[in-house]
């Protein structure tokens, strides 16, 4: 089965043009194990390949650089991620937006649930953590819905005119509204990194001894985890991706 983001699943010149440049790779792959295996860390982004195991748009060299951010933010080169294609970058952030809501949002609310069931009647506080998650998870899906609505979509169509024409553009992903493409797509991480600082700061006022519990500390490693991870996903989208869709637009 291969995945294509949903502007190019009906795409078959793409499909051909990425495989013929050997851009049709497999999630299991050895090169790819073996980042894992030397940091188990970094098998947060083999993750949001899963249950598709065959990737359109999204190589293993491509992975590898950022299984490397991932280990070290400062490697982080905007100006060679801008040379993959833009549906491998496209299909990247794509599927971590999926990731996100189907898989890392669930877990720190199963985790803060389960923190309030161990600790709730002994520090009250715990219960402002449901609707600090909620109104989080808000934030984030309007967030990835506006992009998926309209950034995206006019990426693509951007991207299928450079490469076929723009009466094979509007066949494939119609006419999307032309939109302004600047770096502004910033809030999503500030609001969780905020949050989590607040957060903090109260807990070593007020109640310091919650932090040694331990679905207290398991919780704040998910979200520390899922605030970095969403940090390298907005300069995804800030300094590759959008510079590509400038470039593109002229």
């Amino acid at each position: 089965m291969i995945f294509l983001i949903p502007f190019f699943r009906s795409d078959p010149q793409i499909v051909k043009k990425l495989a013929k440049d050997s851009l049709i790779m497999t999630a299991s792959s050895k090169i790819l194990k073996d980042w894992v295996s030397h940091n188990p860390r970094l098998a947060v982004v083999l993750n949001r390949f899963n249950p598709v195991p065959v990737s359109l748009a999204s190589t293993e060299a491509f992975l590898s650089e950022i299984m490397r951010v991932f280990e070290d933010p400062t490697t982080f080169h905007p100006e060679e991620l801008q040379k993959f294609p833009l549906p491998v970058i496209l299909d990247y952030l794509y599927r971590t937006h999926q990731y996100y809501l189907s898989q890392r949002l669930p877990e720190i609310e199963q985790s803060a649930d389960a923190l309030i069931a161990d600790c709730g009647e002994k520090y009250p506080i715990l219960s402002l953590l449901v609707p600090f998650l909620a109104h989080y998870r808000r934030h984030l899906e309007s967030h990835i819905r506006q992009e998926e609505a309209s950034l995206f979509p006019y990426l693509s169509f951007l991207y299928l005119s450079e490469e076929y024409g723009e009466a094979y553009a509007k066949a494939v992903a119609g006419s999307p509204a032309p939109i302004a493409l600047y770096a502004t797509h910033d809030e999503h991480d500030h609001q969780l990194a905020s949050g989590l600082k607040h957060w903090r700061q109260v807990i070593e006022q007020q109640h310091p001894a919650l932090l040694a519990e331990w679905p207290c500390q398991v919780l704040f490693h998910q979200l520390d985890a899922l605030s970095t991870d969403i940090a390298l996903h907005e300069r995804l989208e800030e300094e590759v991706l959008i510079p590509l869709g400038r470039a593109l637009a002229g």
